[in-house]
């Protein structure tokens, strides 16, 4: 677990905040901004691959942390859920997470960022994994490994309700 940790907090220090359309790894390599969909998908090749099937990427849309993708490491041992944008790791399951059970701070580890731009953002994140605000309205996908993030990521078929939410938000002149 000390090399996915390593790589979470790789991923938050790789370049600064911002939209960008890389999606292969020499080019989020090259990027001077990077946002959460990149990094989650750069934790991925860190890991040694798009199809590691014990690393799923999921998104919000609204809520607590509005549009947001982060990832989650379920393996027999433990699930975590390491933010690679805010470099956040808490322990906690997809099922607590959307009923809203809060994650006590000594479940959760804050590691040092060079973008200190997103620090309003990152206290956002913690403070709703801390009190338990993610809800299952805001939802909007998951993924089940990093390749089908990297092909279907920007699709507008997530039948959810965050995924609505955002379709409704994309269609409007």
């Amino acid at each position: 677990m000390s090399f996915f940790r390593r790589s979470t907090i790789v991923a938050a220090n790789v370049a600064q905040y911002g939209s960008s359309p890389a999606v292969e790894y020499a080019d989020i390599r090259a990027a001077e901004r990077l946002a959460c969909r990149n990094q989650t998908l750069l934790v991925g090749y860190l890991q040694g691959g798009l199809e590691n099937d014990d690393l799923r990427s999921f998104g919000f849309e609204g809520g607590a942390v509005g549009n947001h993708a982060q990832l989650l490491y379920m393996s027999d041992r433990a699930t975590v859920l390491p933010d690679s944008t805010t470099g956040m790791i808490a322990q906690t399951s997809f099922d607590d997470l959307l009923r809203g059970v809060p994650i006590p701070e000594r479940n959760m580890r804050v590691f040092a960022i060079a973008d200190r731009k997103i620090e309003s953002f990152r206290k956002k994140v913690f403070s709703a994994l801390r009190d338990g605000k993610y809800r299952p309205s805001d939802f909007m996908y998951m993924q089940e490994d990093r390749l089908e993030q990297k092909l279907k990521g920007r699709s507008g078929s997530y039948f959810t309700p965050g995924g609505i939410a955002v379709r409704a938000r994309l269609s409007k002149p």
